[in-house]
């Protein structure tokens, strides 16, 4: 190419892609076998080449025959193989000067023309435009992908073309909360050690052509050496049998999350690495949340056929429930499922070619133990009563929750019913003031409004329930209604997963009532828990007035009331007392303010 100078210098090992049966360098990379070919591979996929072992990359007119769907993840593995410093070139077309000779050739009746310039010439199967670029566009794409610097050339000889010329930086993994670009491939890789189980390895590319010790397992069968067929939720393996246990693209799949993160912590011995798409970050190109009936659409397949499209070397399919995409994550409901384990976990944001993955590691260490501090709170009881809903400050709060209640959407959450309308406005009055530094546990929330109208006004509220359908419903309504500091977790009340001392506030309203007779102390006694020194915990609880078997009963309370020194007085005057249901016999609500010593 005269007027261009290429910028390797001699001595550097350069990777040619799609050099054909021309290569101006070796090793040369192609889809096709040939004698100047000495490597064949779908292009489309990740290389079979390490990590920065190529002091430049050189390709003419290749990357306009990638699919746009996976360019950008082509551009990461270019990234990924360079040394720091590495340089690539890439020849390809102007689509932006194209289409502007088009517009002149359409005019001058030269259809079949620009057909050919457009799409390709289409002699084989692999001769057909799939993409193209316009200057800014690849300077977009080659930057997302961590390219530090983009330069773009016109092309001496042809105006429609263009040289694309992209250095690569020095950067690598950093602990600032994202990482340095580079593939999830190449990431888990980095991290895995010893002996290795990778969990729904599917065509196990995790580890394809690397000496790692791996076994691998997945819910349908495929053709690899060490495999096992085994579901995640249930390892056929002892505790800690592995030094690594990877979950690669797993967990948005999966039907129990948490369960499948138990059974990874449970088998390994140092830790578990994970990735999950972070579909939230992709560009439209990418097409995130793609349900799988409109993919089925656009392809005119089958489920199992596309099954088999995709996981070419699958020799059996056992379960395709948990083939696609269940869920979708992003960091907060990430975290929540990873409180629930209890050990220390890293959390980082991952981004190259336009793709974005949330990765991490857990790592094995003994879990949070409960620490029982009945005796260390102040504690104060007093029975629900209609007088209060007179107040100012409770009126304006239960408007306040009325009108969160329909942003969110009232056909779902429509929490303010019976004694709802009292007891939020008791939980707020007792708590306040709230501050913008305040981590709130609510626990047992469900869909409810309170844990929204608190997330407005300070820095975290964590809703703890053990209901799965609430809690992707809660996750859903933060995400479309933008509530960034609330945080759903799937977890048990009496067991929660949270360190000791975490929140500076804790609400649990008419939840208790709900656990058999016996786990109501160990309910009380893990909010305590985790409640901070000084914190205040607002407890709310429906209690029967005639002995009954199923729900906590005056006699229960009367019992439990002494552990925590609170007083049992007479029913006011105007004290609720109600018969609706689920209990159809009269009840009122016991409203326990205690606070941490």
């Amino acid at each position: 190419m005269p007027n261009y100078l290429l910028p390797f210098k001699p001595g550097d090992k350069v990777l040619e892609l799609g050099g054909g049966d021309r290569p101006q360098f070796h090793p040369n990379l192609d889809v096709r076998e040939g004698p100047s070919v000495d490597i064949v591979c779908d292009l489309n996929e990740p290389l079979p080449i390490e990590k920065e072992s190529c002091d430049g990359i050189f390709s003419m007119y290749l990357i306009e025959h990638l699919s746009w769907r996976r360019v950008k993840g082509f551009i990461g593995e270019v990234h990924r193989i360079l040394k720091p410093n590495g340089i690539s070139v890439f020849v390809t077309a102007n689509l932006l000067e194209q289409c502007k000779l088009a517009i002149q050739w359409f005019e001058q009746g030269k259809e079949t023309e620009v057909s050919q310039m457009l799409f390709g010439d289409q002699g084989y199967p692999e001769n057909t435009h799939m993409n193209g670029f316009s200057p800014s566009y690849a300077i977009k794409l080659f930057k997302e992908a961590g390219f530090h610097e983009v330069t773009i050339f016109e092309h001496p000889n042809c105006k429609t073309d263009m040289i694309i010329q992209a250095k690569k930086s020095g950067a690598k993994i950093g602990r600032t909360g994202k990482v340095a670009p580079m593939d999830r491939i190449s990431w888990i890789r980095s991290k895995a050690e010893g002996k290795v189980l990778d969990v729904g390895c599917a065509g196990g590319e995790n580890f394809k052509g690397t000496r790692f010790e791996v076994i691998y397992t997945d819910i349908n069968e495929f053709s690899l050496p060490n495999f096992i067929c085994a579901d995640a939720h249930h390892l056929p393996f002892n505790d800690n049998s592995f030094d690594s246990v990877v979950l690669g693209e797993l967990l948005e799949h999966v039907t129990n999350p948490l369960q499948v993160l138990k059974e990874a912590t449970r088998v390994s011995r140092k830790k578990v690495i994970f990735t999950v798409p972070n579909e939230f970050a992709w560009p439209v190109q990418l097409k995130p949340f793609m349900p799988l009936e409109e993919r089925l659409k656009e392809t005119g397949l089958t489920k199992e056929e596309q099954f088999k499209r995709d996981n070419p070397t699958c020799t059996k399919i056992n379960d395709l429930s948990q083939a696609w995409h269940r869920r979708y994550y992003d960091r907060g409901m990430l975290q929540s499922q990873l409180n629930l384990i209890g050990l220390p976990y890293e959390v980082e944001e991952l981004n190259y070619g336009g793709w974005s993955f949330w990765v991490g590691e857990i790592r094995k260490a003994p879990v949070i133990e409960r620490a029982i501090r009945i005796k260390e709170v102040a504690s104060s009881m007093e029975w629900a009563d209609y007088q209060f809903l007179t107040r100012p400050d409770a009126f304006l709060i239960t408007k306040q929750l009325y009108q969160i209640e329909q942003a969110i959407g009232r056909d779902v959450a429509d929490s303010l019913h019976t004694t709802r309308r009292f007891e939020y406005p008791w939980v707020y009055i007792n708590l306040q003031p709230f501050t913008k530094d305040d981590i709130i546990l609510d626990a047992g929330a469900g869909p409810t409004a309170l844990q929204f109208y608190l997330s407005i006004m300070v820095k975290e509220v964590h809703n703890v329930d053990i209901y799965p359908d609430w809690i992707e419903w809660v996750s859903k309504v933060k995400k479309e209604k933008s509530f960034p500091n609330l945080f759903p977790v799937l977890g048990d009340l009496t067991e929660m997963a949270f360190p000791s001392n975490h929140f500076d506030k804790a609400i649990c309203v008419s939840v208790l009532e709900h656990l058999p007779k016996d786990k109501v102390i160990d309910g009380i006694e893990e909010l305590i828990r985790v409640t901070k020194p000084g914190g205040k915990i607002a407890i709310t609880m429906d209690v029967v007035l005639e002995k009954t078997d199923k729900q906590i009963d005056l006699t229960d309370f009367r019992n439990i009331a002494p552990k925590y020194s609170l007083p049992i007085p007479e029913f006011p005057k105007y004290a609720m007392i109600l018969r609706v249901p689920p209990y159809n016999f009269p009840f009122t609500v016991a409203c326990i303010l205690l606070e941490k010593i």
